[in-house]
Parts: C-alpha cells; sequence; structure tokens
C-alpha cells in the first residue's frame, strides 16, 4: 500500500518528534548529570584510595633507590611515612636508604633504628642495613663497627641461616683485623655467596698466603665477570671484577674493565677505583724504576684525569716536581695547568704544605695550608693542621690554634684525630685538666703513639698523679724503642 503524506502532515510530525526529544533529554538530564558524577567521584576515589596512593608512592620510592635518585626517593619515603599503613617498617627503611644516598649517614642509621631497637627482634632487614652501611664506612670507629656486629648477630639469633648476615659477618671480622674468625665466616658462606671469594683473597693476603690469595682472586674475577655480563649497565659486579684483577696485579686489565663499564654508563665509582689503581700502579714504578719520571707523570696524569683533587696522586705529583731539580719541568707545568682551575686550587695548596711538613719547612707548611684554608675554611683537615702548625711552628701561636680547631671540634665531636690536636694545644698553653679528657679520648683509638703517651704523662705529672704519669712514659719510651 502506498501511503501520501501531505506537507502540512510532515512538519507536525517533524515538531512533534522534535518537541518529544528534546523534552526527553531535558527530563533525564538531571539523572544522568547525577549518574557521571557518581560516576566520576568512584573513579577519583578509586585512583585516589589509599591503598593505590601507596602503592604509587612505593613504585616512585623504589624506583628512585634504584635509579640513585635520593632526593626523589626521600620525597616519596616521607609521604609513604604520613600514610596510615601496616607497612610503616618498610617504608622507614626506605627513607633510611634515601638518606644514606644523600650522604647523611648519621641520620639514616638513627631512622633505621626506630625499627629496630635494641632487646626486640626488630625490622631485620634494617639491622641488615645498619650493618651493611657501618661496613661501608671506610674509617668507622670501633663503636660502631661494634654496633655492627651486634645488629648482625641480632638477626642470625632470629634467622641463623641468613646468608646476608653471616656474608656482613665475615666482612665485620676483616675490619677489624680478625683474619681467623674472617676466614672460618667466609669459608662458610662462600658456597651461598660466591662474591665472599673476594674478601677470601684480602684475608689470604693479610695472612702472607699469595697462593691462596691468587686462587681466590681467580675464583672472584670468574664469578663477578659473569655478574657483569649478565647486567652490563651495573657498576657494583664490574668494580668488583675489576678489583679481583687488581688484586692478581693485572693492571691493564683492571683498568680496560672500568674502561667498558664507563662506555655504558657513567659512574663515579668507576673513577674513584681508576684512581685506586693508578695509585697502585704509581707505588709499584717508585719501586721497580725510581728514576724514570716521564713514566711515572704520565701514570699520575692518566690517574688524575679520573679526579684532579685526589690528594695521594697530587703529592705524588709534587714530590716528582721536586725531583725534577727546581726547573720548570713537564711535572711542574702540569701541576701549574692544574692549579689554574680555581676547583683545585684548595687541595694543592693542602698538598703542598703537607710536603713541606714531610721536609720539616714548617714555614712554607703553614704559608700553604693557610692558602688552602682560605680557600675552604669549611674542611676539617685543612683546619686541623693548620690549628696544630699554629700551636707547634715556628712562631708558635697556640691560642690561635685552639680558637680555630674548637670549631672543628664542635662540628665533629666523635673524631679522636681533632680531639688529639686539642689535647696537644691545650698541654701546650698548660691547661692540664682540660687537656686530659681530650687526650685520654684520643688514646683509646691511638694505642701506638709515643707523643701522645708523652703528653699523657706531662700532663698526670703537673695534676700530681705521678705513678700515673710514670706508666705512660714507659709507654711512650717502650713504643720509641726499634
Amino acid at each position: 500500500m502506498i501511503l501520501f503524506f501531505t506537507d502540512e502532515f510532515m512538519e507536525r510530525l517533524t515538531a512533534w518528534c522534535r518537541t518529544w526529544r528534546v523534552g526527553f533529554w531535558l527530563q533525564l538530564f538531571p539523572a544522568m548529570a547525577a549518574g557521571i558524577g557518581w560516576l566520576l567521584v568512584a573513579v577519583i576515589m578509586a585512583l585516589h584510595s589509599p591503598a593505590r596512593v601507596e602503592a604509587r608512592y612505593i613504585r616512585m620510592a623504589d624506583e628512585a633507590l634504584a635509579g640513585e635518585d635520593y632526593v626523589n626517593a626521600r620525597m616519596a619515603s616521607e609521604r609513604l611515612l604520613k600514610l596510615d599503613s601496616r607497612e610503616r617498617e618498610a617504608h622507614v627503611l626506605r627513607l633510611a636508604k634515601s638518606l644514606a644516598g644523600q650522604g647523611n649517614v648519621e641520620m639514616a642509621l638513627a631512622v633505621a633504628t626506630q625499627v629496630a631497637p635494641e632487646g626486640k627482634p626488630g625490622f631485620l632487614p634494617a639491622r641488615l642495613f645498619i650493618a651493611r652501611t657501618i661496613l661501608g664506612i671506610h674509617d668507622a670507629n670501633p663503636k660502631y663497627l661494634a654496633l655492627a656486629e651486634k645488629h648482625l648477630k641480632q638477626v642470625l639469633a632470629v634467622v641463623p641461616d641468613s646468608d646476608e648476615a653471616q656474608l656482613l659477618l665475615g666482612q665485620f671480622y676483616w675490619r677489624v683485623r680478625d683474619w681467623n674468625q674472617a676466614l672460618t665466616q667466609l669459608q662458610l658462606v662462600y658456597p651461598k655467596r660466591p662474591e665472599a671469594a673476594l674478601k677470601l683473597c684480602s684475608v689470604y693476603l693479610a695472612l702472607n698466603n699469595p697462593e691462596e690469595a691468587r686462587r681466590w682472586a681467580v675464583l672472584a674475577a670468574a664469578h663477578f665477570q659473569g655478574e657483569a655480563q649478565k647486567q652490563p649497565k651495573e657498576w657494583l659486579p664490574r668494580l668488583q671484577w675489576s678489583e679481583a684483577e687488581l688484586m692478581q696485579t693485572q693492571y691493564v686489565k683492571a683498568l680496560k674493565i672500568l674502561d667498558e663499564g664507563l662506555q655504558l654508563a657513567e659512574h663515579k665509582a668507576y673513577h674513584q677505583f681508576a684512581v685506586r689503581i693508578y695509585s697502585e700502579m704509581v707505588l709499584n714504578q717508585l719501586n721497580q724504576s725510581p728514576t724514570n719520571l716521564v713514566e711515572r707523570l704520565q701514570l699520575l696524569q692518566q690517574g688524575l684525569a679520573h679526579d684532579p683533587q685526589n690528594e695521594f696522586l697530587l703529592m705524588q705529583l709534587i714530590r716528582l716536581t721536586l725531583e725534577e731539580g727546581g726547573k720548570e719541568g713537564p711535572a711542574q707545568m702540569y701541576l701549574k695547568q692544574l692549579y689554574q682551575n680555581a676547583q683545585n686550587k684548595a687541595v694543592i695548596n693542602y698538598c703542598c704544605g703537607m710536603d713541606a711538613w714531610r721536609r720539616n719547612d714548617l714555614q712554607d707548611a703553614r704559608v700553604y695550608l693557610i692558602g688552602a684554608y682560605n680557600r675552604d675554611p669549611d674542611n676539617p683537615i685543612v683546619a686541623n693542621n693548620l690549628a696544630y702548625l699554629y700551636g707547634f711552628g715556628n712562631p708558635p701561636d697556640p691560642a690561635r690554634g685552639l680558637d680555630m680547631i674548637q670549631r672543628v671540634v664542635g662540628a665533629h665531636p666523635e673524631s679522636p684525630v681533632f680531639r688529639e690536636t686539642r689535647g696537644q694545644l691545650l698541654v701546650k698553653l698548660q691547661k692540664w685538666p682540660e687537656a686530659v679528657s681530650d687526650l685520654e679520648f684520643a688514646r683509646r683509638y691511638f694505642t701506638n703513639s709515643p707523643a701522645l703517651f708523652s703528653s699523657l704523662a706531662e700532663v698526670y705529672q703537673q695534676l700530681g698523679k705521678t705513678e700515673l704519669s710514670r706508666q705512660y712514659q714507659r709507654l711512650a719510651e717502650s713504643m720509641k724503642q726499634p
């Protein structure tokens, strides 16, 4: 059937449809808007739920720690600690790792101790972190090292087969030079942790057993070579591989390993270890061919290219300039070239001062150290040595030296080096009671220093403690005997 529609009919139909459609949507709009609003709220709540927020910050912190981005790792860790989380102990440890990465080791240890208290099992990963961090401090004092041992033994009391704790305990014995204990512990853990071979090598070197040392060095090199090949951009396995080769005196090979690592990824640890290798090469060259000044200069230049402020290499360079006989030879020209860089001026002044001191030229030593101090007044080593020179140089000015070392000790009260300097200056100024505290503090660390024991003898003599004075004087004299 064919239907014919008039124009009027079509216009009415169109108007009705339009009205119906608009009206329908107008009536439906409030309900749709409310629905969309609740959907958005649900999505936002889902995206910002406590669990999702925590997971996001955990990912941020862990990725930043892995990438050594300690600023962002710390920020993410601090935000995690503001959440009501069941994983607070792990978040505290993340913050401690971030602080340690930024160089704030003391604060990192204090933070980690919050979840590893004395007398309780605590968070075992935090105890391992504390021990590992302390053992990584190259000049950790005996009190710190004893703390590391305590934490490791607490871990092993709970988890006796913890290979991480066993390995670190072996490293602790190595640090305190208990070679027999280190040997036993490291050999025990070696099957589970083959990286122990590197420390076993150094233990056998200390025990004067070069054949066994070489055997363990070969095993260590093979292990770390494999690890470096698995993780080509990771710096630590490659560094340990290089160290294993260095222990076999394979200098060229050890440097090549580092160079290959630098081509893959820049890392300051490669440069630091390259300096160590060049330092050993310089010492070896001094023993083998001390008159070959050209070869030694080449080694020094190569080493200083990795770190132009390395004190050992600079001292060797300064001594080389003296061997040139006062003329402006290649070593002198190279030293001047380094000195043109403003960043190097303080350390070069310091090294020149210390070399002058070594030659007993105390007047020149003071001039150079003043130059170093003026350029780097916050360097405690420079300030300490200059303070000592003020006290015992020519002319002496112990009061000025004491004023300088007071500020250093105020910033580093636990340093036996700075405390001994202050004690010696107090002796010079005849302030006997004040000197006792510093000298006795230093005596616990410097057990073989005749100058320190002589000063203690003098102090106790002045304080009327004659018998104690005699004991210290006898000890000082016994140390001076060949």
